[in-house]
């Protein structure tokens, strides 16, 4: 049904007509309600005539209509008019990019900007599980101020839908079109697969993004026929032509192209997000190089630094960093910050840089990866599943790494790694180092030093722990190949320390009790990072240090901030792990039906929501001015209370049963971590009542349950309240146990415990301790109990399941069932109960969270030149 100015769809005014394809008439309209432009899609007539296929239609628009993205151009909504759809979509001002580009090529500077928006909306759509399938010049927007849109995901399918179930999308527009033009003009981007006819997932929209880079570049499209025929064989059958990408294109956008580019969907880059962040990556390439050809008394070198990324994935790794560096430590410092999703964010030793800096291994997906700064891709070690702590031997040759519990030694290049021996006591080692005569020494998690040939053969005792060490942490060997560098985990404190000699003897060289791990820089300086409280916020800080001598010789100062594991090599090379900023948490009423209702404006690091014992407040955790701190908001009028302002981290809060104080964990650091008490309006001082995590107060307001480390391992504790004596364990195992939680009646205590090798929720009598019971069945956490006590809630992954309990003279329970869905949850305790039991306060992501970060500094030792 073909509409005229001044028609009406609704609230919609037809204004003028903007163009036609394949999927229907386009026209400008206004929206009278809201007072802005829309544009209207009327579909073509068959679709009402073929209700499965309509059906099918207005399903992906739903879909689409969930894509917000400020690079893609919308879906308002779907309207009926006489037996007619039409779609009521974002109108988005300028011209497309296939008429900017009827003017001739873009500069490579404005190729890559607009590429890098187009690439930004794709991935997010893609995220959405959404292919758009048509991605063309024509599909591309570029508005007045700047901003690049994305348009027509009309023929985009879910990334789900089976390719033996077609649907509208089935196509690309060329089955459709009646124009030679369109014809053409749509097939050049097809890709591979998608011209044969096969199933097509993501990938094709990423062959499809380097046609239209491409072009821009070049000027002209990737691939060009006479007829539909000669089109699809020169993108079946042969490669684009690079000499028409200009001499100013920056290498690592070149090598892109190719990869966007590669025929066999299994070779090609798997994520548009690569390309974004390759795209969005300071073009440093040849500013580099000249900047070397002009040096005084210096060769020219070429520099390549593409940030081509990585998405590690189980099946493919990518980039993290290309370069090519001088051979001396010389020139301007450079950061470049590379996402790795995967990346291992423990601090025992996950990263291993070669002295040379040409390698890296690292651990990433639960796997043990190497990858050479001169190449382009990550290598997966094999036989490196659930592999931890990568280190490398003297001669850099060969990479150890601990996989279910034994060290194993693996050559690049070798079909698989060579066991060297089982790791004794716990099985798991927190870090390891190579000597220059051949031994290997490996840090036992709770047990001590030990030694194996490299080789192979006995595991012997090296140094082990006494009665005032916890732990060893982290070793390495100073430049001598024979004195060993670790970090010693004192109770509740840490300090460097050196091991020397034959027996081998300790000796601390620096306190350091903020301090989670050391290594040693050429510069002549300990590298260890500090941390504070329980969140980010972690510094590296650097020591001056006589490796001769064995001391230290300065005091300390700080070199970088949020970043953590320092690896240096001996020509200037620094990596280290980049912390990502605090997740964004919104709170949310969440109903058992699904419903939902947000509480308040999103805020950084939100964690751990308590309800106040009678529901109308509700208490947090959320970080402001570096640094976690308490607040209280009142539910029904909406205010906030700021109740703790310290320069440490305070989190975990929790409510005295009659709502007038708050519970809370503060903590500065490893072996500082202390359970205080408050006023719930925050007043009066602030009352420290014993060192531990997660308080809770018994129903009757006597005793405080909380969890205590003990040598990495979690006891419950409790203190009797209002002077009724000292503290005492009530659950000192080898298991970890954690979360405890009071009945309403005081009688029974929830916990969690992995005393079965993976965490369950258990719940004992309180306070006899002597009968038990297992409540989850498949794994648990964070448990809680109805308030009415006839049932026990608990967190796996992003749901929340009920367990109905009978608490009669021995336990009774019922089979755990689903209750809940909490959709990405920020960190800790999913969900509190409304007393009225039917809704739950949460807190979860309000934006997706950045992936972890690999940071590597050029030129590092210029920085202590400088100082």
């Amino acid at each position: 049904m073909p509409l005229t100015a001044g028609d009406r769809l609704g609230p919609y005014e037809i204004v003028a007509p903007l163009g036609a394809g394949g999927m229907g008439e386009v026209y400008r309209a206004r929206d009278s309600r809201l007072g802005r432009d829309v544009a209207i899609k009327a579909l073509p007539a068959e679709f009402a005539q073929d209700p499965e296929r309509l059906a099918r239609f207005e399903r992906e628009a739903r879909l689409l209509a969930s894509l917000s993205h400020p690079n893609i151009a919308g879906i308002h909504g779907l309207e009926e008019v006489a037996g007619h759809r039409h779609l009521v979509l974002e109108f988005v001002e300028g011209e497309s990019l296939a008429e900017r580009l009827a003017r001739g090529p873009l500069p490579p500077e404005e190729a890559i900007e607009v590429c890098r928006q187009v690439a930004a909306g794709v991935e997010a759509a893609h995220e959405n599980g959404v292919i758009h399938r048509d991605l063309k010049p024509g599909n591309i927007m570029l508005t007045p101020s700047g901003a690049v849109k994305v348009l027509d995901f009309g023929l985009a399918k879910g990334g789900a839908t089976s390719a033996s179930n077609p649907n509208l999308s089935a196509s690309p527009t060329m089955t459709h079109a009646t124009g030679a033009g369109m014809l053409l003009g749509t097939a050049a981007y097809m890709s591979p697969e998608q011209a044969r006819g096969k199933a097509v997932d993501r990938r094709t929209d990423v062959w499809s993004f380097g046609c239209v880079l491409y072009e821009c570049l070049a000027g002209r499209q990737a691939f060009e026929g006479e007829t539909v025929s000669d089109l699809i064989a020169r993108i079946l059958e042969r490669e684009p032509d690079w000499s028409a990408i200009p001499a100013a294109t920056p290498p690592r956008v070149v090598e892109l192209l190719r990869r966007c580019l590669t025929k066999d969907a299994t070779l090609r880059l798997r994520d548009i997000g690569e390309a974004r962040i390759a795209l969005a990556a300071p073009a440093a390439d040849a500013r580099t190089a000249a900047t070397h050809a002009a040096a005084v008394g210096r060769p020219a070198r070429a520099w390549f630094v593409p940030a081509i990324v990585a998405v590690l994935a189980v099946i493919a790794t990518a980039a993290v960093l290309l370069a090519i560096r001088p051979s001396h430590p010389a020139g301007p410092v450079r950061r470049f910050r590379v996402p790795v999703p995967g990346l291992s964010q423990h601090f025992w030793a996950p990263l291993a840089l070669t002295r040379d800096g040409r390698t890296l291994a690292y651990e990433a997906n639960d796997r043990i990866w190497i990858r050479r700064l001169d190449q382009s891709d990550a290598v997966e070690v094999p036989g490196s599943k659930r592999g931890r702590s990568p280190f490398w031997s003297w001669d850099q040759g060969t990479l150890c790494f601990a996989a279910d519990k034994k060290l194993w030694a693996f050559t690049p290049g070798a079909e698989q790694p060579r066991e060297i021996c089982d790791i004794p006591e716990s099985g798991e080692i927190v870090g390891g180092a190579w000597s220059a005569d051949g031994r290997i020494v490996m840090a036992v998690w709770r047990s001590g030093l030990y030694e194996v040939p490299s080789a192979g053969g006995d595991v012997r005792v090296s140094l082990p722990i006494d009665s005032s060490i916890v732990d060893f942490h982290g070793p390495s060997f100073l430049p001598d190949g024979r004195t060993l560098l670790l970090l010693v985990h004192d109770k509740g404190d840490r300090a460097v320390a050196v091991v020397e000699g034959n027996p081998p003897r300790l000796k601390r060289v620096y306190e350091a009790s903020r301090w989670n791990e050391v290594s040693y820089s050429r510069t002549g300086h300990l590298l260890g990072t500090a941390v504070e409280g329980m969140g980010p916020g972690s510094e590296i800080w650097a020591v001056p240090f006589s490796a001769s001598s064995r001391r230290v010789t300065g005091p300390a100062f700080r070199v970088l901030d949020g970043a953590r594991l320092a690896n240096t090599s001996s020509d200037g090379l620094l990596v280290a792990y980049a912390e990502p900023p605090s997740p964004l948490g919104q709170l949310i009423w969440r109903r058992r039906d699904g419903a939902e209702e947000t509480i308040g404006e999103p805020q950084t690091g939100l964690s751990g929501p308590s309800l106040s014992p009678d529901g109308r407040r509700v208490a947090y955790a959320t970080e402001q001015d570096g640094n976690s701190d308490i607040w209280v908001q009142d539910l029904a009028r909406g205010t906030r209370t700021r109740i703790t302002s310290s320069p440490i981290d305070e989190v975990q809060p929790s409510w005295s049963p009659d709502g007038s104080r708050l519970f809370y964990t503060a903590t500065q650091g490893v072996g500082h971590i202390d359970i205080v008490a408050i006023g719930s309006d925050g007043g009066g001082t602030p009352d420290t009542l014993a060192h531990g995590y997660q308080p809770v107060v018994s129903p009757d307001g006597r005793n405080l349950a909380y969890m205590v480390d003990n040598k990495g391992n979690g006891d419950l504790w409790v203190l009797p309240l209002n002077g009724g004596g000292a503290a005492k364990p009530i659950l000192a195992t080898p298991a970890a146990e954690t979360s405890p939680s009071f009945s309403p009646d005081g009688r029974w205590l929830a916990y969690v415990s992995d005393e079965s090798g993976s965490e369950q929720v258990y719940i004992r009598r309180f306070p006899e301790g002597d009968l038990r019971a297992q409540v989850s069945v498949k794994g648990g956490s964070w448990p809680r109990w109805t308030r009415r006590g006839d049932g026990i809630y608990y967190a796996k992954g992003d749901t929340l399941m009920l367990v109905a309990v009978g608490t009669g003279p021995r336990p009774t329970l019922g089979l755990p069932h689903l209750m809940l869905v909490i959709p990405a949850h920020m960190p800790g305790a999913p969900a509190d109960a409304d007393p009225d039991g039917v809704r739950f306060i949460a807190a979860r992501q309000a934006a997706p969270p950045e992936p972890p970060s690999l940071l590597f500094v050029e030129n590092w030792f210029e920085e202590f030149r400088k100082r």
